[in-house]
């Protein structure tokens, strides 16, 4: 789980309904407990994107699907690899400078502007095109890209996404989705043309420290984008704006106000000259998926993210600490222990109507890169999906409270799962807000699929070495696994499928 900034839309607006456990599938905390055991251990080293800790991690998932009796889900492997990058470096050709009419300033590295870490290295001179927040969203009625083109071009966008701060919003207020990512805004624009991309802060809902640039950090990163990406300080571009006669700040407001694309070229005499040099290594990670075919061509994902954060070096809570094995228990070998038992268990079962998928997904912590990577390249028809479960931190459970995200995405949700949980003594904290969190689950409405993301709430061990593995409570994790097996064996036996909802519009696929 990568974002603090879940918890507080997590624990706001919530409905609490208790409940009382029962008959039905039982599930064991002490094989449970022997997953987590094993992928928070010193010998996997944190499970770090890119490294032999999260390759033992892959295999260890792969043995475990085949034993259960699940088929590969990537054609004839368990895996699906995606690039990324480890040891990034910044070059010494590196340069910023623009020019307005005979007028050039060169911008100065690492105080007016830095590469990201996934830039590609390369050079681009021309003109400059700004395009909102960078997001092509069409099936939430949003899309800053629709008929602008790009070929050849500069393009500036806004850090984040819009209406940061309304919870009404379909990009889900508070909680930063798939589309804020700065990756997939740079991905956007490599497959319409453009030559390079610039992001500046969105002023108009930050400032003072949230105002200044990205801190470079290579230790691990998504793959090379292609293109230059590059950071570039607020001060610059509103000087370059207002000389197009735009305020940086009203453009701001105005699209989280009327949620609709603001977009424009630049005045053709403001040229931009951007040259980035990178050094990086390359790696290979690996989405490790498993399959159980069913009486259809539908299918449920379960799905959970298996990597950490290795030895902290980014991203950490407790920096002073970087260079220690951060293990990950809860933060997410408890999740992906949770796929690994619902493997097993279904693994055993006769084929359902629908057929379940399990995915578990490396890379989300620096991004949500697996579960994106997954969505942009599916290995079963997309229109077949029927829902999503996430799993993501759910080791910690509280006098029985687990929080139950994504209910927004179909109305059908809510009372489902109210029915299933008759027989748990969980008590199911339903938090609408965080259908779009930012955790594997988000990916996945692009392809308009309903999802439900479970979580066990925030602790003051989360991305800290003390995550270990005996803090883990099993047992009310084994009872959350009994809920999650009735939801998927309902979701994966319905004659009729969920409704998908896409603002306030509820459509069936």
């Amino acid at each position: 789980m990568r974002k603090l900034m879940k918890v507080r839309a997590l624990l706001a607006c919530s409905l609490v309904v208790a409940v009382a456990i029962g008959a039905g599938q039982s599930f064991d905390p002490g094989a449970y407990l022997e997953h987590v055991k094993y992928l928070a251990s010193e010998k996997l080293e944190g499970r770090a994107t890119g490294s032999r800790g999260l390759d033992l991690a892959a295999e260890y998932i792969a043995r475990v699907f085949q034993q259960a009796g699940l088929g590969p889900g990537a054609g004839r492997s368990y895996y699906q690899e995606f690039p990324v990058s480890v040891d990034v470096a910044l070059g010494e050709g590196n340069r910023l400078q623009y020019c307005i009419g005979q007028d050039c300033t060169t911008l100065e590295l690492d105080k007016q502007f830095v590469p990201l870490n996934f830039s590609g290295s390369g050079r681009c001179r021309g003109p400059v095109v700004f395009a909102g927040y960078g997001i092509s969203a069409p099936e939430l009625g949003y899309d800053d890209f629709a008929g602008v083109d790009l070929k050849g071009k500069i393009v500036i966008v806004f850090r984040h996404e819009p209406q940061e701060f309304d919870d009404s919003s379909i990009f889900a207020g508070r909680i930063q989705t798939e589309y804020s990512q700065p990756y997939s805004k740079a991905l956007e624009m490599l497959q319409r043309g453009a030559c390079a991309g610039l992001m500046v802060n969105d002023v108009s809902n930050h400032g003072g420290h949230d105002g200044s640039l990205e801190e470079f950090n290579g230790a691990a990163a998504p793959a090379d984008v292609g293109i230059p990406f590059i950071h570039v300080d607020a001060a610059v571009v509103r000087r370059w704006f207002a000389h197009a006669g735009r305020d940086l700040e009203k453009i701001g407001q105005t699209i989280d106000r009327e949620l609709k694309p603001v977009v424009f070229e630049l005045p053709n005499e403001l040229q931009v000259d951007v040259q980035a040099e990178l050094m990086r290594t390359e790696r290979v990670a690996r989405n490790v998926i498993g399959f159980k075919p069913g009486r259809s061509t539908e299918y449920v994902i379960i799905g959970a993210h298996y990597d950490h954060l290795g030895r902290g070096e980014q991203f950490s809570m407790a920096p002073e600490r970087a260079g220690e094995i951060h293990p990950g228990a809860d933060d997410n070998a408890s999740g992906t222990a949770a796929l690994l038992e619902l493997a097993r268990y279904f693994g055993r079962r006769p084929p359902l109507r629908r057929g379940l998928l399990f995915i578990a997904f490396a890379g989300e912590e620096l991004g949500l890169l697996g579960s994106g990577y997954w969505v942009r390249h599916p290995l079963l028809r997309p229109e077949d999906a029927a829902a999503m479960i996430n799993l993501d931190m759910v080791g910690r459970i509280r006098d029985g409270r687990v929080y139950v995200g994504g209910l927004s995405t179909s109305p059908d949700w809510k009372p489902l799962v109210e029915e299933l949980a008759q027989v748990t003594s969980l008590k199911l904290d339903f938090t609408e807000d965080s259908a779009y969190g930012s955790s594997d689950h988000t990916a996945f409405s692009r392809l308009r699929v309903p999802v439900l993301y479970f979580f066990s709430g925030l602790h003051a061990d989360y991305h800290k070495p003390s995550d270990t593995w005996d803090k883990i409570e099993a047992e009310p994790a084994a009872q959350l696994l009994s809920l999650v097996a009735r939801l998927v064996e309902r979701l994966a036996e319905s004659p009729t499928r969920l409704s998908f909802v896409v603002g306030q519009t509820a459509q069936t696929r």
